[in-house]
């Protein structure tokens, strides 16, 4: 009897999130209302709010959980397949591997980065730690490389942060309307051919 409980909480609790997850991704978060989920998943907002009592919020917050931590715990286990991948090759792979994974997820963005008042508080924790794990394993990965004498003498933590950063700068420039293209790896490149030692 138990199970069947829980498989029926399971159950409803998922149908809430899919239908969540589609219509922030068709209407946007802003444009999305409680009645929009509950009518779209078949529940009643009683319902919805048993089990997401501070309403979207708990909903982003889940949706961040489910879809976007995986994601960043993947590339930072494709870092750890680097490391005797051709400098180059290697770098470029990180890079793309970092853009890829906002694609799928960029309606959670575009929330996190719009609604940052009313989302900040509930998502801080979740994205600085996937950030900070993230540009950990990076800075490793840049360490090691720098003990074979295939990169220049710099600070890996730093350099983790710099890396990162022109791919976070086109993705806010995509929310933001601005024509940028996130697979333009020109500062990428730079930053590249800056570091590498030619041997």
């Amino acid at each position: 009897m138990a199970s069947k409980r829980q498989a029926y909480y399971d159950a409803t609790k998922e149908a809430l999130i899919n239908s969540a997850r589609q219509l922030f991704k068709t209407k946007g978060y802003a444009a999305t209302t409680v009645n929009d989920i509950t009518k779209h998943a078949n529940k009643t907002r009683t319902t919805f709010y048993h089990y997401f009592p501070d309403g979207k919020v708990n909903l982003i917050q889940t949706l961040m959980e489910l879809d976007v931590t995986p994601e960043f715990v993947a590339l930072g286990d494709k870092i750890d397949t680097l490391k005797e991948t051709p400098i180059v090759d290697a770098l470029h792979t990180i890079n793309q591997g970092f853009v890829d994974m906002f694609v799928p997820n960029l309606y959670l963005w575009q929330a996190d980065i719009y609604f940052q008042d009313e989302l900040y508080p509930a998502l801080k924790d979740i994205t600085d730690e996937e950030y900070s794990v993230l540009t950990d394993k990076l800075a490793d990965f840049l360490a090691y490389r720098q003990a074979k004498h295939e990169l220049i003498d710099f600070d890996p933590e730093t350099g983790a942060k710099v890396f990162l950063a022109p791919a976070l700068q086109s993705i806010v420039l995509s929310f933001s309307g601005a024509r940028s293209d996130m697979n333009d790896t020109k500062q990428v490149d730079l930053l590249i051919n800056q570091w590498v030692i030619n041997h």
